[in-house]
């Protein structure tokens, strides 16, 4: 069973769509395909740190799920991007806009069972990933809380929770793990991302464990050689072998075993 894991942070600049770029390559080099979709219309990135013209990726998968072209135009468009070393990831566009809306957590529940019917996109991304052969799907989610999430969210295996060390950020953070647990996630992982070089990764990681009593996979500090790199390509394939990719490799690893250890999403 493919594993569809959702990214999803508070704001934008945590450094959400570097992260899930990262990650994709780092478990396509373990062998394994990988897709990525970006479905932040505000502000799409994926394709720039792969290096792709942004006309190729714009919402072609928008164009599938509401039935404007079929599944043999997607998967000629969207052949694979990037190899890397036995596996591959394939970038989709994205660009799903389900008018995003606050949406308060105790309502979630009635919001799935009576005003969408989820089952229309579960089955698009299932066949999606099918006929691309997929064994990952990392879904790269509009910041905070909308309709949209809500519905990636409700389909994933695992979610990646991307915050900061900001009270203000911290204090946001625990509504998106309430909504997790409510919408039934198996794993919910929380990173903390662009953290300064000097603090306690130890400290940092149990202090985070403590606040939201879920697993805190990655503490990641923000480097020189990240910030000057930018959005100009991808961090774990310029530095091989800086500690900051055998982080980013180490979060990867735990959603491969998380994935090789779980069973299919309960209905």
């Amino acid at each position: 069973m493919p594993t569809i894991v959702s990214i999803q942070s508070i704001r934008h600049g945590i450094g959400k769509s570097n992260l899930t770029a990262n990650l994709a390559v780092s478990i396509a080099r373990r062998g394994w395909r990988v897709g990525i979709i970006d479905t932040d219309p505000m502000a799409p990135g994926i394709h720039a740190l792969f290096n792709l013209d942004e006309r190729h990726v714009d919402a072609v998968l928008n164009y599938y799920l509401w039935g404007d072209v079929s599944l043999d135009q997607v998967e000629a468009e969207l052949s694979p991007v990037l190899k890397v070393e036995q596996g591959e990831v394939v970038v989709m566009g994205g660009g799903i806009d389900l008018i995003p809306a606050q949406i308060k957590v105790k309502e979630v529940p009635d919001l799935l069972r009576h005003g969408y019917d989820i089952t229309i996109i579960s089955q698009a991304f299932l066949e999606l990933m099918r006929r691309l052969n997929l064994d990952f799907l990392l879904i790269d989610l509009h910041p905070g809380i909308t309709k949209e999430a809500i519905l990636s969210l409700a389909l994933a295996n695992t979610v990646l929770l991307v915050l900061g060390l900001d009270q203000h950020e911290l204090q946001a953070m625990a509504v998106l793990v309430d909504l997790a647990r409510q919408l039934g996630v198996p794993k919910i992982f929380l990173i903390a991302n662009q953290v300064l070089s000097g603090l306690d990764v130890d400290q940092v990681q149990r202090r985070l464990q403590a606040i939201y009593g879920e697993n805190v996979v990655g503490v990641l500090p923000i480097t020189a050689e990240l910030m000057a790199l930018g959005s100009s390509g991808i961090f774990c394939q310029q530095y091989p072998h800086h500690s900051l990719t055998q982080r980013i490799q180490a979060i990867a690893q735990q959603l491969i075993t998380a994935a090789e250890h779980s069973s299919t999403r309960p209905n």
